[in-house]
């Protein structure tokens, strides 16, 4: 009898010791306080796109001000709305703190942008900083990551942790959002999307759950 994917994950995971919600973090990020996630955070390797290299994440006080906002926010399950400028490397922060909560347990994200494009740029960041966690501290031993590609260099549409967490992409032009239960649903350049009203009401909705 030939397994599907999802069954060839599953042993995966269990091989792996790997349950549906269990913790892929390595200690003192495997806990669920804003020193982890802080910790986290700090320790991530960006790329720069312009530089065309990789650069250590930079230790700013408005990094760490924008870190403990996003987590004060998660906790309460709100909204949050962030400006900022192109220089400023808050997008990379908001992944890294959704790629530490998506493995710290099992729950699934949906990341907006202004077309499907944009969306699967900001998705390939995931891949990237897991590829650089994995690269860098080989001790960890993480699991592998999923991923689906969308086309192009650096774009994809889904990754998917070894605990089952899961963050796929929308874009702008959709007048809803499907599903329900989502850990967080994060757009990106908001003020660019024909009906960004209606995704936002439609995130309060599909964020609610367990």
């Amino acid at each position: 009898m030939e397994l599907s994917r999802r069954e060839i994950a599953a042993i995966t995971n269990v091989a792996n010791g790997l349950g549906e919600r269990k913790c892929i973090w390595p200690a003192p990020y495997n806990v669920d306080t804003i020193e982890a996630l802080m910790g986290f955070v700090l320790i991530q390797t960006t790329w720069n796109e312009a530089a065309k290299e990789f650069q250590q994440m930079p230790d700013r006080k408005y990094i760490r001000k924008w870190v403990k906002k996003w987590y004060e926010n998660r906790s309460r399950s709100g909204t949050m709305v962030t400006e900022k400028c192109r220089r400023m490397v808050i997008s990379w922060v908001s992944r890294s703190c959704e790629l530490w909560d998506m493995g710290l347990r099992r729950g699934d994200f949906l990341l907006v942008g202004e077309d499907l494009e944009a969306a699967a740029k900001q998705m390939w960041r995931y891949d990237c900083l897991y590829g650089q966690l994995k690269k860098k501290n080989p001790t960890w031993k993480l699991p592998e990551i999923t991923t689906h590609k969308y086309a192009g260099e650096r774009q994809l549409k889904s990754v998917q942790l070894a605990n089952g967490s899961k963050s796929s992409y929308a874009n702008g032009e959709s007048n809803s959002i499907q599903g329900d239960g989502l850990a967080g649903v994060v757009c990106e350049e908001p003020s660019l999307y024909p009906y960004a009203t209606a995704i936002l009401a439609q995130s309060k909705i599909v964020t609610q759950g367990a």
